[in-house]
């Protein structure tokens, strides 16, 4: 995990053995791309802060969520144009 994350400065703590906490030092302005890497780790990532880090995941989910469901509605029409 900490390789898609090499070029930021970070510092990592085990909490035990199969748990870790990365602290990752960013700039604004690269936001979008960590936002971008967090999420493809799927669940096995759990951002915790600061808030508005936090927030900005909930969105894009939230956003990917709504995709996914406007994109899986199928509507069917009978011959008289009736729904």
């Amino acid at each position: 995990m900490l390789l898609h994350f090499a070029h930021f400065e970070k510092e990592a703590q085990r909490l035990d053995e199969k748990h870790y906490r990365v602290t990752i030092n960013y700039w604004q302005d690269d936001e979008t791309e960590l936002v971008t890497r967090v999420l493809s780790f799927g669940p096995f990532i759990k951002v915790t802060e600061p808030e508005r880090f936090v927030g900005l995941i909930k969105k894009r989910l939230e956003c990917k969520k709504l995709r996914t469901l406007l994109s899986s509605q199928l509507f069917f029409r009978d011959k008289a144009g009736k729904f």
